[in-house]
């Protein structure tokens, strides 16, 4: 008998069974936030690209965009990150 299955018979014999657990219901807002995850923006502009220099052993990431803060705005909103710490001044 392994461990598992000798605790689990001292359960119910202790009566201490605790039974089957209720499934996972998600909320209104967890089910609002994965039908919007789940569909695409109608007018979502293209992420900036990424330019990556490598000197030594640093390496220097930077956002290649006319503007640098709607560079990283655009970024930002790609990767779901809506805090205004995150912006460039």
């Amino acid at each position: 008998m392994t461990d598992h299955e000798r605790r689990s018979a001292s359960r119910k014999r202790n009566g201490k069974s605790k039974g089957v657990a209720k499934p996972y219901e998600p909320t209104r807002q967890e089910l609002a936030a994965t039908k919007a995850f789940d569909q695409p923006a109608k007018s979502k502009a293209l992420p900036p690209s990424l330019t990556v220099n490598i000197v030594g052993d640093d390496a220097k990431i930077a956002i290649d965009h006319p503007s640098a803060e709607t560079g990283a705005t655009l970024l930002l909103r790609e990767l779901s990150i809506f805090v205004p710490a995150f912006k460039t001044k």
